[in-house]
């Protein structure tokens, strides 16, 4: 077992180690002060308080179908994201290991873009994920208070982040403030942990990819240089691969469980969110018609609804496609190993480097990343829940 106090993060994971605290599960046990010793208890009960107020506050209005829907679709992303937070500070060991692993690997010298297509490579991408995860997270702050706004405009009562129960007297303005705190704490921790464990869920594999390039890029030239130094480089290769297969194993035990919850009540959220639409788009059309044959105007539409709706459709999309979007290229890339080995000029070689070579084909195998041990993360996955 890896102990917090015995692991450091260095400068290329420092943005995630900001973020990983601020959502009350940090990466390493630093001497933190007494405020973040009072802030990391109380964030981490704000975020469940505010998933079962939410669901209490449903089970209590269940005659009330649109106070019902109003409170499922955040309840079910607040669903998705807590599954995340538990089972990341579950597996946070785990997560200490990959991040010990990948101080033996290096990337820097790979280059950024793809020479054919001028795209981002994996070692680019993991320069530029931490700080677009660490942008979206604020706009998704700042989603979150527009969201808020919109429901004071468009409620005279006293508005809330979310429609939930609360055991409290609304009318007291100390404990309206109390309820505010509790929820806004709730919402910090929840979307800084969807962009903590997606941008580190990326960036490790892409760590990943960029090592499986790079054994790649040895094997192709195992065979060039000085006869004698042949089996130093290939025993370079094999140790570089087996330490790299050792690290996909622990990413995907690490992060199997972390990413099922989220794909299951993504899928829900989905429906949710499909039946806001429904709703939604019949105020757009009847708009359209009446203004194109100059009759009244439709009734007005809530900006919450739609801001909603607007919110929901575009997380659930990013949150599918940010989490599965790397099995291909991952997959790709450990498949590319065995062409590599495959076309190192093998026929002629030293009957110990051909045994070698055998070697690392029979140990080598197409790597899988899946949701829970059961659902594959690809592309497929993806479009068949659209």
């Amino acid at each position: 077992m890896v102990g917090a106090e015995k692991i450091s993060i260095d400068d290329r994971f420092h943005v995630l180690k900001k973020m990983f605290s601020i959502a009350g599960t940090p990466l390493v046990a630093d001497n933190k002060s007494l405020w973040y010793r009072v802030y990391k208890p109380l964030l981490v009960v704000s975020g469940y308080l505010t998933l079962l107020t939410t669901f209490i506050g449903i089970l209590k209005n269940l005659d009330n179908m649109d106070y019902v829907m109003e409170a499922a679709r955040p309840g079910f992303v607040m669903i998705n994201l807590l599954w995340m937070h538990f089972f990341i500070s579950m597996k946070m060991d785990g997560v200490r290991r990959l991040l010990n692993m990948t101080k033996s690997f290096t990337w820097s010298d790979l280059p950024c873009r793809v020479t054919e297509t001028g795209s981002l490579s994996m070692a680019g991408w993991i320069q530029r994920i931490q700080p677009l995860m660490w942008k979206a997270n604020f706009c998704d702050w700042g989603a979150h208070l527009l969201y808020f706004i919109l429901r004071g405009v468009a409620n005279s009562d006293k508005p809330l982040f979310f429609n939930a129960w609360s055991p409290f007297d609304m009318d007291s303005i100390p404990l309206y403030i109390f309820v505010l705190i509790i929820q806004g704490l709730g919402s910090v921790m929840q979307g800084t942990t969807l962009f903590a464990v997606m941008g580190l869920y990326v960036g490790l594999v892409a760590v990943a990819c960029t090592q499986l390039q790079k054994i790649q890029a040895a094997l192709q030239n195992v065979r060039r240089g000085e006869e004698t130094n042949l089996h130093a480089r290939l025993a370079q290769c094999v140790a570089h691969h087996q330490l790299v297969v050792r690290y996909m194993r622990e990413l995907e035990n690490t992060f199997s469980m972390v990413l099922l919850g989220p794909f299951l009540s993504v899928v829900a959220a989905l429906c949710f969110t499909a039946y806001t639409a429904i709703t939604v788009m019949p105020f757009i059309v009847s708009s359209l018609l009446r203004c194109r044959i100059g009759c009244e105007p439709p009734p007005k539409l809530d900006p919450k609804d739609m801001w909603s709706f607007v919110i929901g459709g575009s997380a659930m999309h990013c949150g599918l496609s940010t989490g599965f979007m790397m099995y291909f290229v991952v997959y790709l890339q450990s498949g590319r190993v065995k062409d590599a080995v495959w076309n190192c000029e093998w026929v002629g070689a030293p009957v110990s480097f051909q045994r070698s070579l055998v070697f690392m084909l029979s140990v080598t195998k197409d790597f899988k990343l899946t949701a829970g041990k059961i659902i594959p993360v690809y592309q497929r996955t993806v479009m068949a829940v659209r």
